[in-house]
């Protein structure tokens, strides 16, 4: 079945599971055996607890006279997900030797494009970035090998001018250069990586805690626990990036039994109505009584208007004055003393509060909500349209963890994932945090060629060099006007021009018949 610290994960738990990457999985044990004496780790992972785990690093085993990057190498061979290990021995050797090498052959003469030129085409393969050094064993390895074996294969000159060639004769107005991976001379190829990053986070907002109060009417016993704060109070895990409306939650642990401050633990309040006098007064009218029969009263000096009074002066007017039409003298109206009808004469009514009972239980919540949001971010290269070549190309997935409560320390270790990082913290305060992460990361391989055709002019501020790119794992390589057949180009200009004349002619004198 096999030695425990040299079988893989998968291989602990079945033997159907075995492929060549259990395999991988042993070789990187043996490579750290060999250079440090030890297992990757303080105890054996296997059967039956299968505890697998990163392993320790080279440094603190005492070596510090290796680069950083034999670590990511390592880690690399002894992935847990085996799809995350180099998908081949030979691609992690070419990785190891890269690296030792790294400072001796910066870029490698592989061949010269025309024996009698003179002119040497310098070629360099895909270095290591940031991408690669900080997440290497996290990464899927396939796409990252199949990009080294792109890059690899355009160092060969031959290769280079075939896709010219065959990027000229795609053209079928035949505008292009023709044979134009004969022309040129190559000065040097080189590729990379285009990375394109996204960054999706769900945020969490917990307003600040709220006392409440309701009536002690079930007599709870509530259990003697520490009350929480806020931020330690479980609530139920997300699985996705969507908007949660959420709701209240009470805090565990700030239940407690109070008296009723309205009512002192009384149940009952000064009726406000009769202040505790039980009694009020209130208005009623009294009695009619008939009005006595009608008779003719000659003016007197009172009521009547003298002929040299004032205009302005109103006549004086009776203090009584019978009703139209009814007959009767409007009484004054009287007050009565009465019971209170608000609390039906007891001076006090129910606490409103405490509902009567006196007490009140007392608790704090607060409110919680979640809202998810995605930020994008790719390389920024000169002389590439990242959008258009997002749009064209394939991109290829290497990369996706999810992270709860927070972010991952080393995705800020990613120059361009750090700028999408510091864009998800800027939202944070002390109400609102981020319970759930992800990050997304795929690439693009590009190629730069750089070749003349025939001649280098050295007045131009470019020295009469091209630089044509070649584009994703289909070589694709954009429409570039500076490589027309101009003669061409004019011919058929000229030729549409004469038809048009042709055409309009013919039509006038087709009119005049």
């Amino acid at each position: 079945m096999g030695t425990p610290g040299y079988w893989a994960p998968e291989q602990a738990q079945s033997a159907k599971l075995v492929t060549h990457l259990s395999d991988i999985y042993s070789l990187g044990s043996l490579l750290y055996t060999m250079l440090t004496g030890l297992l990757p780790w303080e105890d054996a992972p296997g059967p039956p607890e299968n505890q697998f785990s990163p392993p320790i690093s080279l440094k603190e085993r005492g070596i510090d006279t290796l680069p950083d990057d034999i670590d990511r190498i390592l880690r690399t061979l002894l992935a847990i997900d085996p799809a995350k290990r180099y998908p081949s021995a030979r691609a992690a050797a070419i990785d190891l030797e890269q690296v030792v090498d790294r400072h001796q052959m910066p870029t490698q003469v592989v061949g010269e494009v025309r024996k009698s030129s003179g002119f040497r085409f310098e070629t360099s393969g895909i270095e290591t970035n940031e991408v690669e050094k900080v997440l290497g064993p996290d990464l899927v390895r396939a796409p990252i090998e199949r990009a080294h074996e792109r890059a690899e294969s355009l160092r060969d000159p031959t290769t280079v001018a075939a896709l010219l060639d065959s990027w000229s004769a795609a053209d079928r107005l035949r505008l292009r250069l023709p044979l134009l991976g004969r022309m040129a001379r190559l000065h040097k190829a080189s590729s990379r990586n285009v990375y394109f990053f996204q960054l999706r986070v769900l945020y969490e907002r917990r307003t600040p805690p709220e006392t409440s109060y309701e009536p002690d009417r079930k007599e709870e016993v509530f259990p003697v626990v520490r009350e929480l704060d806020r931020w330690d109070v479980v609530l139920s895990p997300p699985e996705q990036f969507a908007d949660e409306a959420g709701g209240r939650v009470v805090i565990p642990g700030s239940m407690r039994v109070v008296t009723c401050s309205a009512c002192k633990s009384n149940g009952s309040t000064v009726c406000p109505r009769c202040n505790g006098k039980q009694r009020i007064y209130v208005t009623r009218p009294t009695p009619e009584t008939p009005a006595a029969p009608p008779r003719s009263i000659a003016p007197t000096r009172s009521t009547a208007v003298a002929d040299n009074a004032p205009l302005s002066t109103p006549p004086s007017r009776p203090t009584r004055s019978p009703a139209v039409g009814t007959g009767v003298v409007t009484p004054p109206a009287t007050k009565v003393l009465v019971p209170c009808p608000d609390c039906n004469g007891r001076g006090g009514i129910t606490c409103v509060r405490c509902q009567g009972v006196g007490r009140l239980v007392e608790r704090k919540t607060f409110n919680w909500s979640r809202q998810h949001a995605k930020h994008n971010d790719n390389d920024d290269l000169p002389r590439v349209d990242e959008e258009w070549l997002s749009r064209t190309c394939e991109a290829a997935q290497i990369y996706q963890e999810r992270h709860r409560g927070g972010l991952r320390p080393d995705w800020s270790l990613v120059p361009v994932l750090n700028t999408l990082v510091e864009t998800a913290r800027a939202h944070l305060d002390a109400d609102t945090r981020i319970v759930l992460s992800e990050v997304t990361i795929s690439f693009i391989p590009l190629t730069e060629v750089v070749f003349d055709l025939g001649h280098v002019n050295q007045k131009r501020g470019d020295g009469g060099l091209y630089r044509l790119a070649i584009y994703g794992f289909e070589n694709l390589i954009p429409p570039d006007w500076r490589l027309l057949n101009w003669e061409r180009v004019i011919s058929v200009c000229l030729v549409g021009f004469l038809l048009v004349l042709t055409c309009i002619f013919g039509f006038f004198a087709f009119s005049a018949l």
